[in-house]
């Protein structure tokens, strides 16, 4: 089964140019599936410029659901909101123009000249010439999340995925959200001083299982070695909408080289019809 789904993303990555496409599309999927109906916010940790952001709204529907956004660069998080604006979604976005970590303050950012995306709180390439230094606000996801309910939490931190858990414990403790999250696991540990392991620890701690975005079981033992993917989702242990999210995730797979590539509203459109087809509650 497992290849199988690598020679499904091989094929997305081939028709849409990029090669994680497909796991910002099951992303979309697992937020489309949770989402539906529901009151509260969701954490988008790493907006970039609002993608996820405005397909997150969509999820929820209604008038209810809000999206808390964090993106430290000026120049994509002006985007995001744009993007937000055009879909009329500007009063159920808000962003913060800082980074997300274990404490408050400020610190180093590097900006890739050549690809925002792949900024960060650590250069992703040695090549030093390819980024600009500059100083960013860091503020931690339980202070924004104050007494909101938190319904999910996407971490896309090229890295900082486990600094900003660290600053989120609070929250996952009271309100139990499902989490998806990247990880380069060795490679964001070693730039980022903890061990290899200290991310599905931190999970065990709170109770919550985590399976990759192919549907394979991690622990801390095999955390190491995923099966050729850094994304992740976590969840409570036995919770229901992880349960949801794992059976969306294998319904992907079925269904992913049916979908529309050419336009990311026409695919997160499609993804969030599809989910709305997953049985599910609609309590908060």
């Amino acid at each position: 089964m497992l290849t199988e789904r690598m020679r499904a993303n091989q094929a997305l990555a081939e028709a849409s140019g990029r090669p994680g496409h497909y796991f910002e599309v099951l992303l979309a999927a697992a937020y489309g599936t949770l989402l539906k109906g529901r009151a509260g916010v969701a954490m988008d940790g790493g907006t970039n410029a609002g993608l996820h952001a405005v397909g997150m709204i969509k999820a929820f529907g209604g008038t209810q659901g809000r999206v808390v956004g964090f993106e430290p660069q000026p120049t994509l998080a002006s985007q995001a909101r744009g993007w937000a604006r055009a879909h009329g979604a500007a009063d159920r976005l808000e962003l913060h123009e800082a980074a997300l970590g274990a404490a408050e303050g400020r610190t180093r950012f590097f900006v890739n000249k050549t690809d925002t995306a792949l900024s960060g709180l650590r250069m992703m390439k040695t090549e030093e010439e390819l980024y600009d230094e500059r100083e960013v606000a860091v503020v931690t996801l339980d202070t924004l999340a104050a007494d909101r309910l938190v319904q999910f939490v996407k971490l896309d931190l090229e890295g900082g995925e486990y600094h900003a858990l660290l600053g989120a414990e609070r929250t996952i403790a009271r309100c139990r959200p499902i989490v998806a999250f990247e990880n380069g696991i060795a490679w964001s540990a070693n730039r980022f001083g903890y061990q290899p392991n200290a991310v599905p620890l931190f999970f065990e701690r709170q109770g919550y299982e985590i399976f990759d975005f192919y549907g394979n079981a991690v622990t801390p033992d095999s955390y190491e070695f995923p099966g050729q993917t850094f994304m992740f989702f976590a969840g409570p242990h036995r919770d229901f909408r992880l349960m949801l999210v794992r059976d969306m995730v294998d319904e992907f797979w079925a269904w992913s080289d049916s979908l529309d590539l050419s336009s990311w509203d026409r695919t997160i459109d499609e993804v969030i019809a599809r989910a709305e087809g997953t049985p599910g509650d609609n309590g908060a």
